[in-house]
């Protein structure tokens, strides 16, 4: 550092050399590294002074729920759909965002995983899903919405389901 450079790749080169030995050093930022095995993260010179989550430790973990009002539809919807097999998933984000939908006999993709079951219906979700609702207690509910469109099994009776967060 410090001398100039012949260098065949040009005068531009050499400048960016220059100003890379002139640039300030940042320090990395953020959360002290927690290692393998430990809760927390270590302080030099003592204990920890704050709990650090292991990611891993809530990584895909949902709680679900499920309010009164949505079991009463799902109730209706057994009954329109004697026999079939019925499973909540959530949406992939495109038109509805992440709302649960509730489908008679529909065949799963390999990235939807079961989270959950609200009320005897299993609930699925695919990976961003499960990164987003992560440590999350997410309660399914079900508003009465004539207008509402989709391919949801509830939708033909007037409702439509909807998260809440608990």
């Amino acid at each position: 550092m410090g001398q100039r450079l012949s260098s065949p790749l040009g005068r531009g080169a050499v400048r960016r050399l220059q100003a890379e030995r002139h640039r300030a050093r940042v320090r990395a930022r953020g959360h002290p590294r927690v290692h393998r095995g430990e809760a927390r993260a270590r302080r030099p010179g003592g204990q920890p002074r704050f709990e650090v989550l292991v990611r891993s430790s809530v990584r895909g973990v949902v709680r679900i729920e499920t309010t009164p009002e949505a079991e009463d539809v799902v109730a209706r919807v057994r009954e329109t759909h004697p026999g079939a097999d019925l499973v909540f998933v959530f949406g992939s984000g495109c038109c509805e965002g992440t709302a649960p939908h509730l489908f008679a006999g529909y065949a799963l993709t390999p990235d939807q995983v079961r989270v959950g079951t609200a009320g005897s219906v299993g609930v699925f979700a695919d990976g961003h899903v499960r990164r987003l609702y992560a440590g999350r207690t997410v309660v399914i509910d079900a508003e009465a919405d004539p207008l509402a469109d989709g391919f949801s099994a509830e939708i033909p009776l007037g409702w439509r389901f909807v998260v809440r967060y608990g």
